[in-house]
């Protein structure tokens, strides 16, 4: 690139392309694409750097491949990234982020394109508040979908930061309900997907896997117990797979299968 991307220059870029773009764009591209804006920063701007695609997934809070490899290609179709493919499947992909128009003296990368007219002197943070909020109580309409699919970013965490820090704004850090309502969302989901329940399955044979999960959040999760460690975290936001993945590792939430179960199982597997 003949000159860095400014990120905060870039960032009212992107939204203004979204207020005017004929593109369908949803939540998940915005994700994908400030992701990508992240990791090309952390390489210091340089014009073309890897990203895996499973450390994008878990940055861009994907979760299926297919899902991933489209969201990917839109964002070459709609004229924000280049990509070049690794030589195989094992062989991260090189990007290239297309440094967008930020003003008439810089050089034209993609068409010019306004904020409307009653957006026209919002500034980043306005711009933010006006767009669609992922489904998640912890999030206010204070914070939007950069917000909420990149709590880890450094700049999101300033966000998230004075976010929690307000007191007028119920969190689940701060009532015990929110929290209880994020935990039972996050459980059902769980226990609802076979695909997870297969996987844990193998990590753990012979401990059965929805009862061990069951007992955890019954015993101690779903207490203000488990609210209070929970807490003490200085994360904003709760990584409520990770937690339940931990909870199977601990013996004192291990339900181990009977000898019944285990034989009934061998046979259906003969």
């Amino acid at each position: 690139m003949e000159s860095k991307i400014n990120l905060f220059k870039q960032f009212r870029a992107y939204y203004s392309f979204v207020f005017n773009s004929d593109h369908n764009i949803t939540p998940i591209h915005s994700s994908l694409y400030m992701f990508l804006l992240n990791q090309n920063n952390r390489a210091n701007w340089i014009e073309w750097f890897k990203c895996p695609y499973d450390t994008a997934m878990h940055g861009a809070l994907i979760n299926s491949n297919k899902t991933y490899y489209k969201t990917l290609n839109d964002l070459v179709s709609f004229g924000l990234i280049e990509v070049i493919k690794g030589v195989n499947n094992y062989k991260a992909p090189k990007i290239k982020i297309i440094k967008l128009k930020y003003d008439k003296d810089e050089e034209i990368q993609t068409p010019e394109i306004q904020v409307p007219e009653s957006s026209s002197s919002v500034n980043i943070t306005q711009l933010l508040t006006q767009l669609p909020t992922l489904v998640t109580t912890q999030l206010t309409t204070q914070l939007t979908t950069l917000v909420s699919t990149h709590k880890d970013r450094p700049i999101t965490k300033i966000l998230l930061t004075i976010h929690y820090k307000d007191d007028n704004i119920k969190t689940w850090k701060n009532d015990f309900e929110i929290y209880k309502k994020e935990l039972s969302e996050a459980y059902n989901k769980l226990i609802s997907d076979s695909n997870y329940i297969s996987e844990r399955q193998n990590y753990h044979p012979g401990i059965d896997i929805l009862k061990s999960l069951e007992k955890s959040y019954i015993d101690y999760w779903i207490k203000e117990s488990g609210w209070k460690n929970k807490k003490q975290s200085r994360s904003v936001t709760i990584d409520w797979m990770a937690t339940f993945n931990n909870a199977l590792s601990s013996k004192m939430n291990q339900v181990w299968k009977t000898k019944e179960q285990i034989e009934s199982e061998h046979k259906k597997t003969y």
